[in-house]
């Protein structure tokens, strides 16, 4: 029997589409694929929301409550294989061992973490469990293992450029040469790190850090000229980028460089525009603080009790509105001690004693021991 074109072409489509089906996965078995996925998707949200708690909650210093969430968190990501989110979990929840200063915990968690780091190539990882690390050895009182963390964390951060971690590690191993006295390596470490990120518009503020800590080292070892001359940098960088906390701190270190200088008129003017900027912050508490510092200048320095009176007062004012009872007995005794160097008749001794029995009243009532003893001495 002779079968025409159309009968072939027929029969071959059949098969053709028969074979096909066959080969085609089930629409049960898709189904089962698809939810899965979505399970795994759904757990994998849960463990994303129990790791930003836990990591809220460390930073709050809760830290049972923070250890809590996080290792709920690393479970749902170990179940559904997530290997980057799982050494990231480690890492934090080693990070709350060392915070509860069982360091062998932490260095085992970090450790874990730097090996997933390591095997899925993930050199953030890396970078911050060595790190981490580093600081475990540090609190350990263990310098040279925690100097080699540092130095392996830098060259790693260096070759991913990961300017964050290179500013971070940076300033950590500063602050360990600084504790052992080796200011010349502190400051190559900052130096090297300053260099690497100042031309990078988006890392102004982390170069304002970064001079900051390099003024201190200086200032640290009296070198109060060369503090200046970085707190200065700082300063224009801060206002730079309009960051005003940076600002206000650069100037309050450069009022206290020149005080240690015993420029008073410099210290001064510094401190006056810290006030300024402070006052447009709204940080009412620091604002009474370098009123009363300011005072102090002018009545224990420059021997100018009327004008620290003032200043006095000013604190006093605003730390009434704010109750706070620290800064309000400080100011009503440093204005007391004024009034009685100042007094020239006895109405001003009455005064000043009034202001040191309110400053006594309140000193007992808050339980402030020195500030007792001073009004009782």
């Amino acid at each position: 029997m002779r079968l025409d074109s159309k009968s072939v072409g027929l029969a071959v489509a059949m098969f053709l589409f028969s074979s096909s089906w066959a080969l085609l996965p089930s629409t049960q078995f898709l189904f089962s694929v698809y939810a899965q996925t979505s399970e795994a998707q759904n757990r994998k949200v849960e463990a994303d929301r129990l790791m930003e708690q836990g990591n809220k909650l460390l930073q709050q210093n809760q830290l049972q409550q923070a250890l809590e969430m996080l290792q709920k968190g690393l479970v749902i990501y170990q179940a559904i294989a997530a290997r980057k989110e799982e050494g990231f979990a480690l890492k934090d929840i080693g990070n709350v061992y060392l915070a509860l200063k069982e360091y062998t915990k932490s260095i085992d968690y970090q450790k874990q973490a730097l090996a997933i780091a390591v095997q899925i190539k993930n050199q953030d990882l890396q970078a911050r469990a060595l790190n981490n690390i580093g600081l475990i050895y540090q609190n350990s009182n263990e310098s040279e293992q925690a100097i080699a963390y540092f130095e392996q964390s830098l060259v790693v951060s260096q070759s991913s450029q990961n300017f964050k971690m290179i500013v971070l590690t940076s300033r950590n191993l500063a602050n360990l040469y600084s504790t052992l006295k080796d200011y010349p390596k502190a400051l190559t470490v900052l130096q090297a790190a300053l260099t690497t990120i100042q031309p990078i518009s988006e890392y102004l503020e982390d170069a304002a850090f970064l001079l900051n800590a390099m003024g201190t080292l200086h200032r640290e070892q009296k070198n109060y000229h060369q503090a200046i001359e970085y707190y200065q940098k700082g300063l224009v960088t801060a206002q730079k980028i309009k960051n005003q906390q940076l600002e206000k701190s650069f100037l309050l270190l450069m009022g206290i460089s020149y005080q240690s200088l015993e420029d008073y008129q410099e210290a001064l003017s510094f401190y006056k525009k810290a006030a300024e900027v402070i006052k447009q912050t709204r940080d009412e508490s620091s604002e009474t603080q370098v009123l009363i510092g300011i005072g102090d200048i002018y009545g224990e320095t420059l021997n100018d009790y009327q004008t620290a009176i003032q200043y006095y007062q000013q604190g006093l004012k605003i730390a009434e509105k704010i109750q706070d009872q620290n800064l309000q007995v400080l100011a009503l005794l440093n204005t007391a001690h004024s009034l009685y160097k100042l007094a020239p008749s006895q109405a001003e001794y009455q005064n000043s004693i009034k202001f040191a029995e309110r400053g006594l009243q309140l000193a007992q009532s808050i339980n402030n021991l020195s500030s007792k003893a001073r009004a009782l001495a």
